[in-house]
């Protein structure tokens, strides 16, 4: 998200979609590996282990990025509400 904790960190989302039948995927961008040096399988590792921590904890990420592990701290903050329709 634009303005997010990620986006200042340096994190970079996903590049493009694809859709194979009825589903929607999303490609490119970093891939969490681990936090904190936890490994993250996946993202409900990621979910379960931010939901420990709270707005303005700081956590190191590692993330695979161009065929290299790379390092990232990020300050927490609040999760933005997401509308539902």
């Amino acid at each position: 998200m634009p303005g997010s904790p990620a986006e200042r960190a340096g994190l970079k989302g996903c590049l493009r979609e694809f859709r194979i039948g009825n589903r929607t995927y999303k490609a490119g961008g970093d891939i969490i590996v681990a936090v904190d040096g936890k490994t993250v399988n996946s993202d409900l590792d990621l979910i379960r282990y931010l939901r420990s921590k709270e707005a303005g904890d700081t956590v190191k990420l590692s993330i695979y990025r161009n065929d290299k592990i790379k390092y990232v701290r990020v300050t927490l903050a609040e999760r933005p509400s997401q509308g539902r329709r």
